[in-house]
């Protein structure tokens, strides 16, 4: 009996490698929403920490803005900076490889100015 030859077993392993994990964000994927509370927006870092609730718990969640990222605000074209802790947001997110959040588009639902 004649062992196999190393070069398929070697094609077969580079495949795999750079295949990469099987969770990783393909092109084309449908991105994901998710509506939250603002806790605080870094403009210098294009980020937003935002939470939602989960059964009887609240959950932090941090997104990466992307550049091409659209805000509004009541309807109109907004900036990252005219975001505000306590306003209610719907994002459009899709995640990256290493598993961050990475925002596409942000609408403001709700401001506490808006009342009850």
């Amino acid at each position: 009996m004649h062992p196999l030859p190393a070069l398929p077993w070697l094609v077969v392993l580079v495949v795999a490698v750079m295949a990469g994990p099987a969770h990783a964000a393909r092109p084309g994927q449908e991105p994901d929403t998710m509506t939250a509370t603002v806790q605080q927006v870094n403009s210098r870092d294009s980020s937003v920490a935002v939470v939602y609730g989960v059964s009887l718990a609240l959950t932090a969640v941090d997104f990466v803005v992307a550049p091409h990222c659209h805000v509004s605000l009541k309807g109109s074209d907004a900036t990252l900076a005219s975001l505000r802790p306590g306003q209610v947001v719907r994002v459009r997110y899709r995640r990256r490889d290493d598993g961050a959040r990475v925002a596409e588009a942000i609408e403001v639902v709700r401001s506490p100015e808006d009342g009850p």
